[in-house]
């Protein structure tokens, strides 16, 4: 079909950098080429400069556009054109009228960028802006904040996500990550799948990822993980346009183990070729935890900068956490909160039943996970025996679930109001529910404390081989002496 008019083209290029130092950029496009009046043996100028490449058709210029049996054909194979676009692995070139345009690809274009704002920051002691989705209370961001800055990396909140109102309240009121939020911070309070991009902010440096679990909990029905959970099993999609929209040049991913070894990471990696991903899974008993509380760390680096490994960095010996009363209240014995729950004790004489009451003093240094859900007292979760009448026993308090938690005070306040019924946007009876899927849904902080102070060696790694001025020696402040941890410091 012929057209009577000239229709702008773009296309991608692959470019091959040669062992000499050269690139060649093959243009074997004779349509595009003739359209653009870029005849066989027509002469054509090349003026370079950084990032860019023009070639124009001149009279008097030395180089030419080459004809074939297949018809015709453009390639620049020189140092020059290395000089002009660097190592990158596309460009686009840009057919018009009687001139073609070769820029750096936008994948590598937004990667080189990302890794240049990142390394300048890193050996100016700039500041990093910082973003989190899925972020709840924002304990994920507050603890990987805390050991940045432990070892002398400070940040700022760009952003925050969630699509739990009442989370997102909380997180803004009572979380001190908001006290040095960037000028620009913005907190979004919408579904993944409906947040429109463009009201996330430009270029953060690094993205924290709290990707829901509930596809890859053990917990979860088998038809339907992973991918076939008919709530998350898409959420990636979402995910990987925002971060591609924030262009961090780190992205660290929080969730329970099985989500390391997911359909949904391997398509997030995939759909996410510049950066390389690696992973460690952590123990909360190895951190002084009184929960194991398993959770995969997935670190995703910019693939130009230095590799990220997590075996080559330093691991701290186990910690001994501290009783499990150190962190409980002392209640009457007559108060409400005894109860016999005789649905719960059942389940220890049902032979098939993998689930037991899990009955604690308050002399245990490790107890069950208190999970989202523990409004509902059931089998499997941590009980409080009473202390006199062995068949009475209580749940976990809401103020004592976010002293486990290790919740900042101001932080612990608004969920312990939202108990209460104190928060204005819970009805003043209260919602022992509401606290506890708050508190279950957030993180074991030690750990991710930890996570912040390895990332913060890597990044010293980055300073020694961009400006030699910083030590990589690493400490851990905050983690030998948990057992007398002030738990309303903030």
């Amino acid at each position: 079909m012929n057209i009577n008019r000239f229709i702008t083209r773009i296309n991608s290029y692959a470019v091959k950098m040669l062992s000499n130092g050269a690139a060649r950029v093959y243009i074997k496009n004779s349509e595009a080429l003739r359209a653009s009046n870029f005849f066989a043996d027509k002469t054509i100028k090349i003026e370079r400069k950084k990032g860019r490449i023009d070639i124009t058709l001149d009279p008097n210029g030395k180089k030419r556009i080459m004809g074939t049996a297949r018809g015709e054909l453009l390639e620049l194979k020189d140092k020059e054109t290395a000089a002009a676009i660097g190592h990158v692995t596309r460009v686009s070139v840009t057919f018009r009228k009687n001139k073609i345009s070769i820029t750096i690809h936008s994948e590598d274009e937004a990667q080189m960028r990302r890794e240049k704002a990142f390394i300048s920051k890193l050996t100016k002691g700039e500041p990093l802006r910082k973003g989190s989705f899925f972020s709840g209370l924002g304990m994920l961001s507050f603890s990987i904040k805390e050991g940045l800055a432990s070892q002398g990396f400070e940040t700022e909140i760009a952003f925050a996500n969630d699509s739990n109102e009442l989370a997102m309240a909380c997180n803004l009121e009572g979380n001190p990550i908001w006290r040095d939020a960037s000028h620009d911070a913005v907190a979004i309070t919408d579904d993944l799948n409906h947040m429109p991009l463009d009201a996330l902010p430009d270029d953060v440096d690094m993205v924290e990822v709290g990707y829901p679990c509930v596809a890859f909990s053990a917990l979860a029905n088998p038809a339907k993980r992973d991918l076939n959970h008919p709530d998350t099993g898409t959420l990636f999609i979402p995910l990987v346009n925002a971060l591609r929209k924030l262009n961090p040049a780190l992205i660290i991913f929080e969730n329970v183990p099985a989500f390391g070894e997911s359909v949904t990471l391997e398509l997030i990696s995939r759909s996410m070729p510049s950066y390389r991903f690696e992973q460690k899974i952590f123990n909360g008993h190895d951190f002084g935890e009184l929960e194991a509380r398993p959770r995969v760390c997935v670190v995703a680096v910019s693939k130009g900068l230095p590799e990220f490994n997590f075996e080559s960095l330093p691991m701290p010996s186990r910690i001994e956490a501290p009783v499990l009363s150190t962190f409980l209240n002392k209640l009457s014995d007559d108060h409400v909160a005894w109860r016999k729950m005789e649905h719960v004790k059942a389940r220890d004489s049902m032979k098939n039943i993998g689930y037991r009451n899990c009955l604690y003093s308050g002399d245990e240094n490790a107890m069950t996970t208190i999970p989202a859900s523990y409004a509902s007292p059931k089998a499997g979760t941590p009980m409080i025996q009473h202390p006199t009448q062995p068949d009475l026993q209580r749940q976990i308090m809401p103020d004592e679930h976010a002293n486990i938690r290790r919740l900042p005070a101001t932080l612990k306040k608004l969920v312990v109001d939202v108990w209460t019924g104190s928060h204005p946007m819970v009805s003043n009876k209260g919602s022992f529910t509401a606290a506890h899927r708050l508190l279950g849904n957030g993180v074991s902080r030690n750990i991710w404390s930890f996570v912040g102070a390895i990332v913060a060696t890597y990044f010293k790694e980055i300073c020694n081989r961009f400006a030699s001025s910083q030590s990589t020696q690493l400490s851990f402040p905050g983690l030998t002496k948990l057992g007398s941890e002030n738990l309303d410091a903030a």
